[in-house]
C-alpha cells in the first residue's frame, strides 16, 4: 500500500500594513500597527521592534503578538527610525518603517519662589584633547590650541551657534576669559587670540539651540579640557625706529664703533615666547648692494664665526664680539669706557681687543676694517633656542688716509730718485749712434727741447713723420657710429663729428628709460683690452650718465686733462660737487667730496661715490694749464723742471702736447688699471671743432702704453700703435704736433 505524507513549505510573512504614532515625549515612541495576514505564510508568532538613530546602535525589541508598543529610554531631540516585522516559523518579513523626532528636554531650575524649565542642550562632544602648536608662517611665531567637536547628543534641539572660551590658568583665577562664537556647521576652531608660549589654559565649548538665543542661560552645558602652549624662540620687536637710534649715541673711528645700550634688553624682544636668559652681539660688513642680513644671518648658527673667521672674508659673514651673557654689563667693552650720565645704559665698543690675532677660533672683539659699512644686532636666547633683532646700528668705520698719506710721499721720493738714474743713464746713451729713425731719436734724446729744435732743423725727418700722420689719417679704421648719430643721441655728442664707435662703446646698463648711450669708448691697454675709457667732457645733460659710467664700469681713477674753460671757452662742465663734505646727487648717485688738494700743476680730489648702501672712494687728477716742460727717458719716466724760458714747449690747446706730469703722477704713483681719461681741447692745427676726447686723451693713451712697452722691449713702434688705438675710437692723436710728440 502506498502512503503520502504532506508536508507544508510556508514564506516569509509580509510587512504590517501601517505603522502609527499613538504619542512621543523627549524620551519614549509609542507605536501600533495593523496585524498581518497568516494566510499563506503559516501562524504568525509574534513581532519585531527595530529602533535605530544616526550615529546609534540598532536596538531590536520583541513584542510578542502585540499590537502595540511604547518604546523608551530614548534621548531627548534624536530623529529615530523605527521598524516593525511579523514573523513566523519561516523568519521575519519585510519591515514597515516610521520616522519620529523625540521631544526637546525640559531642565528644570528652581529659584526663591518660582520653578524655570530650560530646553537647552547637553555639552558637545570633544574628539581628543585640545592641541597646542606654533605658526611659523609670518615674520612673527605665534602659538596656537587647536580645538574640535561633535554635536551633542541628545542636541536638545536645533543647534544654531557655539561658544567658545579660554583663558589662562592662574592663581588666582582670571576673569578676563576670551570667547569667540561660530557657526553651527562648524566642528573645529583655531585659537590663537590672547596667547602667549609656555602658558597653561582651560578650553571650554557649549552649545544652544533657537530657545533663549539672546538670553546667556540658552547655553548648554560645557564641556572642559585644559592645555599648555608651546614654548618658541624669542621673536625681536619690529625695526628700531629713528628716535631709538638717536639714543643709542653712535661713535664712528677708523677700527672702531661705540654705542649705548639700555642695560634692559627686553624692550628688544617680546617676552610671549618665554623669558630672555641670555644675549649675544653679533656684527656683520655690507655684502655688495645687497642688504646686509640676507640669508646669511637668518642661516648662522650658535656655534657662529670667530673674528678672526670673518676678517679673512672682509667681515660678510656674521660673527660674535663675545659668547652669549646675561647682561649688555658682561660683555667685553673698553675697560676705560667712559660713563654715561643715564645709568640705564651701558657703553658697547665693537673693535677694542687688539689682542685678537689672525687664526683665533675664540670668539673676540677685533678690530673693524676701515671705511667699510657694519650692521650690529642683538640676538636673544630662550631655553628654546634664539632669535635676532633687527639692525640696531647702522655705521661706516672711517677711512684711514695714513697709508695713502705715506705711500704718495713715499712714491713722490722714488719718482725723483728714479727720474735722476734715468737722466743719469740717457746722458750715457747720448754718445751712440745720431743717425737713427725717429723712434730711436726718441729713444736716445736727453733733452724734449732739442728733440724739438732737430725736427725743426731735420727737413728730411719732419717730412717722414707728416707722411706717417697723413698714412695714418688715409689708413686708420672708419666704422659704424649710428647709435651716436641717432636723432635722441645727438644732444648728448659735444661735437656732431666725433662719435663713438658702436662696437667698441660703453652701454650704460641701467639708466632709467634713458637708454644705454654715452659718448666714450673702451681702449685697450697691456693687461686688459678694457685698459682706458676715452669719453668728452660732460655736458649739462650727460652729467648723471657720466657718473653711471663711472659706477657701473667701477672706474678707480679719472684723469681730467682739460680746465673748466681755456681761452674763454666752455672745454667741460663741473662733474663734481663745489663743497668739501656736503653731497651732491646725480641720477641715482650721491658724489661727496671728501678731500682736495689743490697744487701748482694740478688739483687732486678725492670722492665718495654712494649707490644705497654701497659706497666707493675714487681719485680723480685734474692738470692745469701747461706751464711746464719735460723730457722723456728710455725707462719710461720724465723730470719735470719749472722755467719761463722753457715756454716754447708747453702744452697749448692748438700747439704741443703739455707736461706728463699728470700722468706719471697717475700711472706710477697709484698704478691704476681702470682710469677713464677726458679730453676737452677745443682748437686743433687747421680745424676748429669741439673736442670729443681724442687729442690730449689719445696722446696721453699712446704714451702710456710706450711707456709700458719700452720697460720691457728696446723697440716700439708708434706707427701701428697709433692705428691700434684708433680701431677704438675715431681721431684718436688727432693732429701731427700730437703725433710728433709722443
Amino acid at each position: 500500500m502506498l502512503t503520502h505524507t504532506l508536508v507544508d513549505t510556508y514564506t516569509t510573512p509580509n510587512s504590517p500594513d501601517t505603522v502609527n504614532i499613538l504619542s512621543y515625549t523627549h524620551s519614549s515612541i509609542y507605536i501600533n500597527w495593523t496585524s498581518v495576514s497568516s494566510e499563506g505564510v503559516g501562524v504568525i508568532e509574534g513581532y519585531r521592534i527595530s529602533v535605530q538613530a544616526s550615529q546609534t546602535a540598532l536596538i531590536d525589541i520583541s513584542a510578542d503578538d502585540h499590537l502595540e508598543y511604547n518604546i523608551t529610554g530614548l534621548e531627548p531631540y534624536i530623529n529615530y527610525t523605527v521598524s516593525v516585522q511579523a514573523k513566523t516559523s519561516a523568519g521575519y518579513g519585510a519591515p514597515r518603517d516610521i520616522h519620529q523626532i523625540t521631544k526637546q528636554y525640559l531642565f528644570c531650575i528652581v529659584y526663591s519662589e518660582s520653578i524655570s524649565y530650560l530646553l537647552v542642550p547637553t555639552k558637545p562632544r570633544l574628539i581628543n584633547n585640545p592641541s597646542a602648536g606654533i605658526d611659523t608662517s609670518g615674520s612673527i611665531k605665534l602659538p596656537y590650541i587647536d580645538i574640535s567637536w561633535e554635536e551633542p547628543i541628545p542636541p536638545n534641539g536645533v543647534i544654531t551657534r557655539y561658544l567658545i572660551q579660554w583663558a589662562e590658568v592662574l592663581n588666582p583665577p582670571s576673569s578676563g576669559a576670551k570667547t569667540k562664537e561660530v557657526d553651527s556647521t562648524a566642528r573645529s576652531y583655531r585659537i590663537t587670540s590672547g596667547l602667549s608660549h609656555n602658558k597653561k589654559y582651560t578650553v571650554s565649548i557649549q552649545a544652544r539651540t533657537e530657545y533663549l538665543q539672546n538670553s546667556p542661560e540658552g547655553w548648554g552645558e560645557a564641556a572642559n579640557r585644559t592645555v599648555s602652549t608651546l614654548q618658541s624662540t624669542p621673536t625681536a620687536v619690529p625695526k628700531v625706529s629713528d628716535e631709538v637710534k638717536e639714543k643709542l649715541s653712535v661713535e664712528e673711528q677708523i677700527s672702531q664703533i661705540s654705542f649705548y645700550l639700555p642695560s634692559d634688553l627686553t624692550t628688544m624682544f617680546s617676552l610671549d615666547s618665554g623669558n630672555i636668559i641670555k644675549y649675544q652681539i653679533l656684527v656683520i660688513g655690507q655684502v655688495s648692494n645687497q642688504q646686509f642680513r640676507e640669508d646669511k644671518l637668518s642661516n648662522a648658527v650658535p656655534g657662529i664665526a670667530s673674528w678672526a673667521e670673518a676678517k679673512k672674508g672682509d667681515f660678510k659673514e656674521p660673527y660674535a664680539i663675545s659668547a652669549p651673557e646675561k647682561s649688555p654689563s658682561d660683555w667685553p667693552t673698553n675697560s676705560n669706557r667712559k660713563k654715561r650720565a643715564v645709568a640705564s645704559s651701558t657703553q658697547i665698543i665693537v673693535g677694542t681687543d687688539s689682542s685678537c690675532k689672525d687664526g683665533d677660533t675664540r670668539l673676540c672683539n677685533g678690530p673693524l676694517k676701515s671705511n667699510q659699512q657694519y650692521c650690529v644686532y642683538v640676538r636673544g636666547f630662550t631655553s628654546a633656542g634664539y632669535s635676532d633683532s633687527d639692525c640696531i646700528v647702522e655705521a661706516k668705520t672711517k677711512l684711514n688716509y695714513t697709508p695713502i698719506i705715506v705711500g704718495v710721499a713715499v712714491a713722490v721720493a722714488l719718482l725723483v730718485v728714479l727720474a735722476l738714474l734715468v737722466y743719469i743713464f740717457r746722458r750715457q746713451q747720448q754718445t751712440k749712434k745720431e743717425k737713427k729713425d725717429l723712434a730711436d731719436q726718441l729713444r736716445t734724446s736727453t733733452e724734449l727741447t732739442e728733440i724739438h729744435e732737430e725736427l725743426e732743423s731735420n727737413e728730411e725727418t719732419s717730412s717722414r713723420i707728416s707722411r706717417e700722420f697723413q698714412e695714418i689719417d688715409e689708413k686708420c679704421a672708419n666704422y659704424s657710429c649710428d647709435v651716436g648719430s641717432l636723432p635722441e643721441n645727438k644732444m648728448k655728442n659735444r661735437t656732431l663729428y666725433i662719435l663713438p664707435f658702436d662696437h667698441s662703446r660703453v652701454k650704460l646698463t641701467s639708466n632709467k628709460g634713458e637708454g644705454d648711450y654715452i659718448n666714450a669708448n673702451f681702449i685697450p691697454g697691456k693687461a686688459s683690452t678694457q685698459t682706458y675709457i676715452a669719453t668728452q667732457g660732460p655736458l649739462p645733460g650727460t652729467i648723471d650718465h657720466f657718473w653711471r659710467m663711472i659706477w657701473e664700469q667701477n672706474v678707480t681713477m679719472i684723469v681730467m686733462l682739460t680746465q673748466l674753460i681755456e681761452r674763454g671757452r666752455k672745454q667741460c662742465e663741473q662733474y663734481w660737487p663745489e663743497t668739501v663734505e656736503k653731497p651732491a646727487t646725480y641720477g641715482d648717485l650721491v658724489v661727496t667730496k671728501r678731500a682736495e688738494s689743490v697744487l701748482p700743476e694740478y688739483t687732486i680730489r678725492i670722492f665718495d661715490i654712494q649707490m644705497g648702501k654701497t659706497i666707493r672712494t675714487i681719485n680723480t687728477f685734474c692738470q692745469h694749464s701747461g706751464q711746464l716742460w719735460m723730457s722723456i727717458k728710455t725707462t719710461g719716466f720724465a723730470r719735470v723742471c719749472a722755467g719761463s724760458e722753457k715756454s716754447n714747449v708747453r702744452w697749448k690747446l692748438f700747439s704741443y702736447p703739455c707736461t706728463l706730469q699728470v700722468t706719471l703722477y697717475v700711472l706710477y704713483l697709484y698704478t691704476a688699471d681702470d682710469s677713464t681719461l677726458l679730453d676737452s681741447s677745443l682748437y686743433m692745427v687747421y680745424t676748429t671743432f669741439d673736442s670729443a676726447g681724442v687729442g690730449r686723451t689719445g696722446t696721453y693713451i699712446a704714451v702710456d702704453r710706450l711707456l709700458q712697452c719700452i720697460q720691457d722691449h728696446d723697440e716700439i713702434d708708434i706707427f701701428n700703435l697709433v692705428m691700434e688705438i684708433r680701431e677704438y675710437r675715431c681721431r684718436m692723436v688727432q693732429t701731427e704736433w700730437k703725433s710728433t710728440h709722443i
